[in-house]
């Protein structure tokens, strides 16, 4: 049995996108001090504002994890390949003080939504409210199953300490990922 490829995501070029609400990326070398990393992932304020309102609104009623999903684009420049997130979609599912699992309903919606307004599924993002930021087992399985293509990550971010770190699939392992 040969295994083909199929559904293989390329990143659009930058010089080629004609919404100018991607513009403000054809610098992008001007937010970096240093070397522009090989892979980026750029968050819109509004996203993340949306995302930690989610949260927060959450913890405060239920004291659960909270999770979702950021949308957006993927693109390549002459500094490399990189992620646009400009929308944010809340998820729904179980959840508990220290579990969360999104519905397939809830992931059904996100991918109508992708599809109606041509994005992509770019980065899983959920709470440990007063946990820290680590990857659970269950966190890494997550990751490794559903956000392990190369424009994907995930974020886990404790809410009531205001920290948060970055996660990616690389070679079937999940690492830190600090470029966001």
């Amino acid at each position: 049995m040969k295994i083909v490829r199929s559904n293989t995501i390329d990143p659009s070029s930058l010089a080629s996108e004609e919404n100018n609400e991607y513009s403000f990326f054809k610098s992008r070398a001007k937010f970096h001090s240093n070397e522009v990393p090989p892979f980026g992932v750029y968050i819109d304020q509004k996203a993340w504002a949306a995302f930690l309102e989610h949260g927060h609104q959450v913890y405060a009623q239920q004291r659960h994890e909270a999770q979702g999903i950021f949308l957006g684009k993927y693109f390549t420049d002459e500094q490399g390949e990189f992620v646009v997130a400009t929308h944010y979609a809340a998820g729904t599912g179980e959840s508990t003080h220290s579990y969360v699992e999104m519905s397939e309903e809830c992931l059904a919606q996100i991918s109508q939504k992708c599809k109606e307004e041509n994005l992509l599924m770019l980065i899983w993002i959920h709470t440990h409210p007063n946990f820290g930021v680590f990857y659970s087992g269950t966190d890494i399985n997550c990751l490794k199953t559903n956000f392990f293509m190369p424009y994907q990550t995930g974020i886990v971010v404790d809410i009531i300490r205001k920290l948060h770190k970055g996660f990616k699939v690389r070679e079937k392992n999940v690492t830190e990922f600090e470029n966001y």
